[in-house]
């Protein structure tokens, strides 16, 4: 749809366990979903959601 739309993607992740939001670069979908996942995936690596079993893996 972002790419679409034409609008930027932001990254950003709530790590409940270090108490932080991470605010990442933003991202244009290239039109490549593989090669934009791997760069989002990379943002959340690491990351502890509120409720981990429900959580981005």
């Amino acid at each position: 749809m972002s790419l679409k739309a034409n609008v930027l993607i932001i990254q950003l992740a709530f790590d409940f366990e270090k108490q932080v939001v991470n605010l990442g670069k933003t991202l244009m979908a290239t039109g490549n979903l593989d090669e934009d996942l791997i760069i989002l995936n990379k943002h959340f690596l690491g990351v502890i959601e509120k409720i981990p079993e429900k959580g981005f893996k």
